[in-house]
């Protein structure tokens, strides 16, 4: 049993809960290939997904990838704070075609001069273009703005907890969930990382736990 806890993943390891691994699930029910049509049809193509950090936008942008490739060459670029990294996109842009769609997901990462030179290409390519930002930007309409579903994200803990029952049935999860909740409201990732925390002291009061009562 103690080598069995020790191997078992942690449910909220980020294998798990990173960008691809879940399904965005929005509230309103529609589904993926909806919102592909509605970026195309109503919003020709040039759109933006806003919200605060951590509230989806990346895993969203992943979800919206494989209904995307079936309408168009899907050239996707992801900032963050630590890589801001413009090469691989300029490298990218006499590839880009009016059939293509060029995503950039952290889009206020670039510089103001980054931004426009990217624009231009886009524009110039005649190729379609989504990005990602935490606020909205002039001239890009806004496809949908993110935000924290608390019945949705509860119900991802417990999908998450399916296989760890022990977590599922620990008298302390509520109690971690609703302070980690009012730390983070609006931010997912960060729910994610605390709870991986409380997940490992659990792990660790298991072992602790039953070590003892080996040793009785």
């Amino acid at each position: 049993m103690s080598t069995h806890l020790q191997s078992k993943p942690n449910p909220f390891s980020t294998r798990f809960v990173r960008p691809g691994a879940i399904i965005y699930q929005r509230h309103d029910a529609r589904s993926l290939d909806e919102w592909v049509d509605e970026f195309f049809d109503r919003y020709h193509g040039q759109a933006s997904i806003i919200g605060p950090h951590g509230s989806g936008k990346s895993t969203l942008i992943a979800s919206l990838k494989t209904c995307f490739a079936e309408r168009a060459e899907v050239f996707a670029y992801r900032l963050s704070s630590t890589d801001r990294n413009f090469t691989s996109i300029w490298s990218d842009r006499r590839r880009w075609q009016q059939k293509s769609l060029v995503i950039v997901d952290g889009y206020e990462q670039l510089s103001v001069w980054s931004q426009w030179r990217l624009k231009v290409s886009v524009r110039y390519s005649k190729a379609s273009f989504l990005i990602t930002a935490h606020q909205a930007f002039r001239g890009i309409p806004v496809l949908w703005k993110t935000a924290i579903d608390e019945g949705l994200a509860l119900k991802l803990r417990d999908s998450l907890l399916a296989s760890h029952p022990e977590f599922l049935s620990s008298e302390e999860l509520e109690d971690a969930w609703r302070d980690v909740r009012k730390a983070f409201p609006t931010d997912m990732r960060e729910t994610w990382m605390s709870m991986y925390d409380w997940a490992e002291v659990q792990k660790q009061k298991r072992l602790a736990s039953h070590d003892n009562s080996r040793a009785v």
